[in-house]
């Protein structure tokens, strides 16, 4: 048991264990000195008890036929899974594909920490994190790394090394929703290409993040493509080619703002800020793999040799360089969207003001119409009832056409004084708050002269 685990039973029963039938492989890998790496994949099915053979066969790092054990530099067993996602619900709550009976096997045999089935549970990111075992096996050490959900994949990676030697064993958990997705199989390619530096405990970790800053790189490319688009919809992209670009007739305002909104919500989301701590936290991790290895390696234990992190700290050095570079790229494609934002609303506004002239220059149309029309209208009302045409033909005006007049001015009138109280109603407030205060002030001076 690792020193942080005193609750290990707890960190297994708060796991989650789904049994499924896809399948499994086991990737063994040997370097050698005088010869290319010797690499051996074994498909695995856990309910055909493959998998428990192939974690006890010979024990943990069993020599293949015809290799020499002094040949051998370093030895590698990773237990690599992977999958699709068949919906989202397999996303929102993720469950370890194996039995808790052949998850406990697995921990037990690769020496993996009780408490990484909990972490792999809870699908939360990680950066390189070390473990370190009790008195007991005082050499053995752990890593635990964990990336967020990119694009609704989602990988983790668990490593012990075995006490004084060079030896990793581990697994490798890959889930995506995506079948383009770039998460999994470039990590495992990576792998096999550098199968002579195994005796490196941190290639792996290096490998895992390498891979991690690798599908930000390309989330990144994603989202300036999408922003490409916004600029060129907008007539902005032809500012870089010295020619007139001019924004789209009918842009499609709604699903413009939506397309940006979206992609600030990729590049606002804390993927940035993790990837920038990677290279740090990969780069503590290399120093407290060395101090914690040269500081219990013994003779008989295995390899005397000291481990020298400094070759790997080169490579860390360039994944931080690469996470700067990216974190520079997303801090400037954020102000990029905030101008594409602002260009957006002004075109909003253009529109608005057009369709604003246009319905002045109809309002005007209006207007005109009602000047010709209205006099004649209004006079054919208001005589229509109180003029009578005799036999013959004069016209004869009723003696009761005064009531009209009794009966509209005072209505007219009082309709006026009522629109124009309404209106003034709060200057009306402040002129009566403004008499109440004088006359309070005038009270109070009489009072007091008095």
């Amino acid at each position: 048991m690792y020193s942080d685990e005193i609750f290990g039973e707890e960190w297994i029963e708060n796991s989650k264990f789904s049994p499924t039938n896809s399948q499994i492989w086991g990737l063994e890998i040997w370097s050698l000195k005088s010869s290319t790496p010797f690499i051996r994949e074994t498909l695995l099915k856990e309910n055909s008890n493959e998998l428990s053979q192939w974690l006890h066969q010979g024990g943990r790092f069993a020599v293949p036929k015809g290799l020499l054990e002094d040949d051998i530099t370093g030895t590698l067993r990773l237990l690599y899974h992977y999958r699709i996602w068949n919906s989202p619900v397999d996303y929102e709550d993720y469950q370890i594909p194996f039995t808790k009976e052949s998850w406990e096997e697995i921990a037990s045999t690769m020496q993996l920490p009780i408490s990484y089935s909990f972490y792999l549970t809870k699908r939360r990111p990680r950066p390189p994190t070390l473990k370190f075992a009790n008195s007991s096996t005082p050499s053995s050490i752990a890593l635990v790394v964990q990336s967020p959900p990119f694009n609704d994949g989602f990988t983790s990676l668990c490593m012990s090394l075995a006490p004084g030697s060079r030896k990793v064993s581990g697994v490798y958990e890959c889930c995506r929703g995506d079948i383009s997705s770039t998460l999994g199989p470039p990590l495992l390619q990576k792998l096999r290409a550098a199968a002579s530096h195994v005796s490196e405990p941190m290639l792996l970790p290096y490998l895992f993040c390498d891979n991690w800053i690798e599908t930000h790189e390309l989330s990144n490319n994603g989202t300036e493509l999408q922003l490409r688009y916004v600029q060129q919809s907008t007539g902005l992209w032809g500012e870089y080619f010295r020619h007139a670009g001019l924004p789209i007739s009918k842009l499609d305002y709604n699903s413009m703002h939506e397309r940006i909104i979206i992609n600030h919500a990729y590049l606002t989301n804390g993927d940035a800020e993790l990837v920038r701590t990677l290279a740090d936290a990969l780069d503590t991790a290399a120093e407290k793999f060395e101090a914690h290895l040269n500081g219990h390696t013994k003779e008989g234990e295995g390899s005397t040799t000291k481990y020298d992190s400094s070759i790997v700290k080169n490579q860390i050095d360039y994944l931080r360089s690469r996470c700067d570079i990216q974190f520079s790229r997303n801090q400037r494609m954020l102000n990029r969207i905030d101008i594409s934002l602002q260009v957006l609303y002004n075109l909003m506004q253009q529109e608005v003001a057009h369709e604003t002239r246009r319905d002045s220059s109809a309002m005007k149309s209006i207007a005109l119409l009602t000047m010709v029309f209205l006099p004649a209208t209004a006079i054919a009302t208001i005589m229509a009832p109180f003029v009578k045409i005799t036999d013959d033909d004069k016209i004869v005006i009723s003696g009761q056409f005064w009531q009209f007049w009794a009966v509209a001015v005072p209505v007219t009138l009082f309709v006026l004084t009522l629109w124009a109280l309404w209106t003034q109603r709060r200057e009306i407030k402040k002129t009566r708050l403004r008499l109440r205060e004088v006359y309070l002030k005038n009270r109070n001076a009489s009072q007091l002269k008095a």
